[in-house]
């Protein structure tokens, strides 16, 4: 065997040689006792390490110390029930590499021999960037979270492209719907207007689109759940457009104004009646009696 076969696969013979070799991804095998037999050059990548300098070690110096038991309890689980181990099972764990840093990982165990294991063979999976992606979308989630609690009612992510609308959850409590029930479409969004203001803010909507324009605002009247209409003040910017303008993606707030706007009105009509005076206006009338003295009469 060449000193370049013996590196790919840790120098183990036979199966072990092949298992390696022939593994999609990071391998490692494991005996009883807990010590590395073997492992393959995605392994050594992954763990910043020579394979062959992985062999003999203990597997519990590649894991931290807070997730050994979880560790120990599969381990041991492992070779203690074999027959009735699923192939496949996995389990998310952390790793140590060779400069102590550490990631996360997904590892499958399986014994072998099965009916009676002397190794478990080991496939680990690297997933700390899908944790990272998934930290990502946490972090993205609270701020929409945040941002909705103290800039509007709801806030809008739109794409244009297959008319879906991402809105925050607030909407379906301030309209009366069950979670998830306010439309999370951009057409079932125009639907809910009311019938009065569809045909403008459709024509308007039109208009923001084709004209190449980068922000957007719109009021009108939204269905709520009992059928009564909020009024609402819908604003919000452009995030993304195709090379030839075209609109992709967008975020928005939007804003139930129907109290300040029943106020306005209040006010407009208060305005519009006549004015009254605080005081009333008393008048007298002067009546001359008979007798030549004079009376009067105030009302």
């Amino acid at each position: 065997m060449s000193s370049r076969e013996t590196s790919d696969i840790g120098g183990p013979p036979g199966f072990h040689r092949d298992l390696l070799r022939f593994s999609p991804g990071a391998t490692i095998l494991v005996d009883r006792e807990g010590t590395i037999v073997a492992a393959n050059t995605i392994a050594g990548r992954l763990l910043l390490s020579d394979p062959e300098g992985l062999k003999g070690k203990a597997i519990k110096n590649l894991i931290p110390e807070r997730v050994q038991e979880t560790w120990s309890q599969v381990f041991s689980r492992c070779f203690g029930d074999p027959e009735d181990w699923p192939l496949g099972e996995a389990f998310d764990l952390c790793l140590r590499q060779a400069d102590s840093s550490e990631f996360a990982v997904t590892i499958s165990l399986q014994p072998w021999p099965q009916e009676t294991p002397t190794l478990v063979v080991a496939w680990v999976q690297d997933t700390s960037q899908h944790y990272e992606i998934e930290k990502a979308l946490r972090d993205s989630e609270k701020r929409f979270r945040i941002a909705a609690e103290h800039t509007a009612d709801a806030i809008q992510e739109i794409n244009f492209e297959t008319d879906e609308l991402k809105l925050s959850d607030e909407v379906d409590k301030l309209m009366g719907y069950s979670p998830g029930g306010f439309p999370r479409t951009l057409s079932g969004w125009l639907d809910h207007i009311h019938p009065e203001d569809q045909d403008r803010v459709r024509a308007e909507f039109q208009q923001f689109t084709e004209s190449g324009a980068e922000k957007w605002k719109f009021s009108y009247r939204m269905r709520a759940a009992d059928g009564s209409y909020h009024y609402w003040l819908d604003h919000g910017t452009v995030t993304e457009s195709s090379e030839d303008g075209q609109i992709l993606r967008g975020v928005g707030a939007a804003q139930d104004i129907t109290e300040s706007v029943l106020r306005e009105r209040e006010l407009q009509k208060a305005l519009a009646e006549p004015r009254r005076s605080v005081c009333p206006v008393r008048t007298s009338i002067f009546r001359r009696s008979s007798a030549g003295t004079s009376t009067t009469r105030t009302s």
